[in-house]
């Protein structure tokens, strides 16, 4: 029926966020702090690639 809640996926897309600004990194805990939103799960991977257009 037309609007009721049932099953399906959630989180299994990949999310990219751009622009997000690296403010420190910490070579010794191997952990990078950045300001701004995360997607994903507490604990899990991140992928972080230099934004391929420039920032606005």
């Amino acid at each position: 029926m037309k609007g009721m809640r049932a099953a399906g996926h959630m989180g299994n897309a990949r999310v990219t966020t751009r622009n997000l600004r690296v403010v420190q990194v910490l070579a010794d805990d191997h952990t990078l702090l950045v300001e701004g939103s995360v997607p994903g799960p507490q604990g899990g991977y991140v992928l972080v690639h230099q934004a391929k257009a420039p920032h606005k």
